[in-house]
C-alpha cells in the first residue's frame, strides 16, 4: 500500500470534530467577555493602523482625531444638524 493511500484510508477512518458546529449556549460572562474582546480588538486595530506611516490620515483618522471632530461637530449643532450654522461656514470647501 502507498503512503498517499495510507493517509486516504486514514482520513475515512477518523472521525473530525466540527470546529463551526454549535454546541450549546454561551454563560453571560463569556458572551460579555467575547463582545468586548471583539471591541477592544477593533479598537486597538484602528489605533495601530492610524499610526502607521503608510496609511494616509484623511482615510485612518487617529482615535482621537476623529473623537476631536465628532466633538467640534456635536457643539457646533446641539440639535444633530450641522447645516445652516455660522460656523459650519469654516468648513465648507467653495
Amino acid at each position: 500500500m502507498s503512503r498517499a493511500a495510507s493517509c486516504r484510508a486514514r482520513r475515512r477512518n477518523s472521525v473530525r470534530s466540527p470546529w463551526l458546529e454549535v454546541r450549546g449556549e454561551l454563560p453571560p460572562w463569556a458572551y460579555k467577555g467575547l463582545v468586548a474582546l471583539g471591541f477592544a480588538s477593533l479598537f486597538f486595530g484602528w489605533w495601530w493602523l492610524s499610526g502607521q506611516s503608510w496609511i494616509n490620515p484623511v482615510f485612518v483618522p487617529a482615535p482621537n482625531d476623529a473623537g476631536r471632530y465628532l466633538v467640534v461637530f456635536e457643539l457646533l449643532a446641539p440639535n444633530g444638524t450641522v447645516l445652516n450654522t455660522t460656523k459650519t461656514e469654516e468648513f465648507s470647501v467653495a
